[in-house]
């Protein structure tokens, strides 16, 4: 119960990215083909990197949680009706953004190993 409740403003921080970054793109001063890329590149290479960032930092903080990826790929889910309405397969980075969440939470929690070991000593 301690680390679901460590997990909260993670949570708060992806919905921020999935949600909220999104919406706030078609009010930026830009043409319609730059907004493109910058929806694009958001959902392929930002995204990405800040949810490996993101379970990183967790799992280095609190160590390894197996709901950690689940709820990365869990609440990406809805973006596909919610954000992207137009878009056809957005559902598939449910999958890919787990696996970089898991694979963020394993090497975070490989330097929490090492923090924990260093303490000992």
């Amino acid at each position: 119960m301690k680390k679901w409740q460590a997990t909260w403003p993670y949570i708060l921080v992806l919905i921020f990215l999935y949600y909220i970054c999104p919406l706030l793109f078609p009010i930026l001063p830009l043409d319609d083909l730059t907004l493109k890329s910058l929806s694009i590149s958001h959902l392929l290479i930002y995204q990405p990197l800040l949810i490996l960032f993101l379970s990183m930092l967790y799992s280095g903080k609190h160590g390894f949680y197996w709901l950690m990826p689940i709820v990365v790929g869990l609440l990406f889910w809805p973006v596909d009706v919610l954000v992207y309405p137009n878009a056809e397969g957005a559902e598939a980075y449910v999958l890919p953004y787990a696996l970089i969440s898991l694979v963020g939470c394993l090497i975070g929690h490989g330097f929490y190993s090492l923090k924990k070991r260093r303490t000992k000593t």
